[in-house]
């Protein structure tokens, strides 16, 4: 009788960061509160020893494809999303963002899509100054 090799893998959590994809949503601001509203929801396991910007980019492409360039805002669990909103700009946001996730937990990434896409494949030129735009024009509106 031939021998049957059974092997289970156990995922540690603390190994991987589970991340709430949000999309194809949008912010809405009423003055009070900032809620992101429509769209939906996906969950994807990172390893932490490969959290990165193009990391996260992949994991999100696994779920959404987007056509227009995106901005990606993360939330650490349970805080205020009109106060606590942080935008993953580069890879040291990226560990920050992993690093406040010590508990079985995960960050809510929200994808906001800036309208025209004009950028194509240049975006990595223009992000700096898109990210420069959208603050300014968020802390207009808190």
């Amino acid at each position: 009788m031939p021998e049957i090799l059974c092997y289970v893998v156990a995922m540690d959590s603390l190994d991987f960061l589970a991340v709430r994809f949000h999309f194809s949503g949008d912010f809405f601001n009423d003055g009070k509160k900032m809620q992101y509203l429509g769209g939906t929801k996906r969950v994807s396991f990172i390893d932490r020893d490969k959290i990165s910007l193009p990391e996260v980019m992949g994991h999100l492409n696994d779920h959404f494809n987007p056509t227009d360039t995106v901005l990606l805002h993360w939330l650490i669990p349970r805080k205020d999303l009109r106060t606590e909103l942080r935008t993953l700009v580069d890879d040291k946001v990226c560990h920050e963002m992993s690093s406040c996730i010590t508990h079985p937990g995960a960050p809510d990434v929200f994808v906001e899509v800036i309208c025209g896409g004009s950028f194509g494949k240049d975006i990595h030129l223009a992000m700096p100054t898109i990210v420069l735009v959208y603050m300014q024009r968020l802390f207009l509106y808190i």
